[in-house]
């Protein structure tokens, strides 16, 4: 299945996917400063959800996940934390979904930068995309980011650290080129045979690319 990570790990490099899949041994492991920062991001995600009282974690990845969080929505639930989805070929993991009085689903993404990034947008498009063929409504996108004029005093106060903001537009806006983007991502996978060097040379920055050390075998 396709995840959101990998999803947006092809739209920073497309080769990864491929290697991912056919040529394993080339992905190199989690750098201490990957795990350092992994960790900050489940401390930040544990914060925020001090932001909405009473939610209830859907436990579990990819089908696991999707059957717990179809069981809570079933049971009632207005506030789901880590709510997973599987629609065909895809699937992702929210941070917070919370149902609106029109009966449908306002996602919350939650994230340790200070503003709004354009990658956001395709984070949040691809989620969107997915809950969507999901069979569940998504009425509203809100991005939940660290304040960067908190000061902390004492305790740390989850109201003032962090801020949201609305980027329902902006998200939809990207939901054409996201399912665009989803079908070349299936249609290289598809491929046995390497990807084209071509697209090596395509890449911003080739000198930080993890990668280079497959082509130059």
């Amino acid at each position: 299945m396709l995840t959101k990570s990998d999803f947006m790990k092809y739209r920073e490099c497309p080769v990864y996917l491929w290697l991912k899949k056919y040529r394993p041994e080339f992905i190199p492991e989690n750098t201490p400063e990957t795990r350092r920062i992994l960790e900050m991001g489940r401390e930040v995600d544990l914060l925020s959800r001090q932001l909405f009282s009473g939610g209830i974690e859907a436990e579990g990845f990819n089908q696991d996940g999707w059957r717990n969080t179809k069981k809570l929505i079933d049971d009632g639930a207005k506030i789901i934390f880590q709510p997973t989805v599987v629609a065909g070929a895809l699937t992702c993991r929210a941070d917070i979904l919370i149902k609106n009085r029109s009966g449908g689903w306002d996602m919350h993404e939650v994230k340790m930068a200070t503003q709004v990034k354009d990658d956001y947008y395709f984070d949040t498009a691809f989620q969107y995309t997915c809950f969507k063929r999901a069979g569940i409504k998504i009425s509203r996108v809100n991005l939940i980011h660290i304040n960067n004029k908190y000061v902390r005093r004492g305790e740390i106060n989850p109201q003032k650290l962090f801020v949201s903001e609305d980027i329902t537009d902006e998200a939809r806006e990207k939901i054409a080129e996201v399912e665009e983007l989803i079908g070349k991502v299936f249609a290289m996978l598809k491929q046995k045979d390497s990807p084209d060097v071509e697209l090596l040379k395509s890449c911003p920055n080739p000198k930080k690319c993890e990668y280079t050390g497959y082509y130059c075998e």
